[in-house]
């Protein structure tokens, strides 16, 4: 196996604002998935870490980035689905309290979203089974992108 019991993998995600108004309620929510199509459970779901402008949790300035984590721990029906799957949607209202909200890519098209989103984390938990012991290093966001590229280019995807 690729992975083993107790790996952990942190999930850094980034919702960007690329509207031209200001967002409220902003909310993230997440699905994680064996790679064998098991339901499976994070560790720790999501949590507001910071934003790109110091906005508060749940508010997005036009341009903004916030940030948040999340974990999971390989348990024995991670590690017999080979690898996982994070999927991850956000929503918020505008200040009129018109709604909005983007799906993470994760390389399913019939999930209704076909675009490519540079959520490559996704992509690269679906794809390319995880590495011995990624869970157990810090690794920067390009050091996680070189590694899932170099693995998806082997897999000839």
């Amino acid at each position: 196996n690729l992975v083993s019991l107790n790996d952990k993998v942190t999930f850094t995600i980034k919702v960007k604002n690329t509207g031209n108004i200001q967002l409220s309620s902003v909310n993230v929510t997440s699905t994680l998935k064996g790679l064998n199509g098991a339901s499976l459970s994070l560790t720790n779901s999501p949590v507001f870490n910071s934003s790109s402008s110091s906005s508060a949790e749940g508010t997005l300035l036009v341009g903004e980035v916030a940030t948040y984590t999340a974990t999971y721990t390989f348990i024995a029906s991670g590690v017999s689905a080979g690898g996982i799957s994070l999927t991850v949607t956000s929503t918020g209202q505008t200040l009129g309290g018109v709604g909005t909200s983007d799906l993470g890519d994760n390389g399913d098209d019939t999930d209704g979203n076909t675009l490519n989103d540079p959520n490559f984390k996704s992509r690269f938990a679906k794809y390319a089974k995880l590495p011995p012991g990624i869970g157990q290093q810090q690794l920067t966001e390009e050091q996680i992108n070189a590694r899932a590229s170099q693995l998806l280019s082997n897999a000839g995807l």
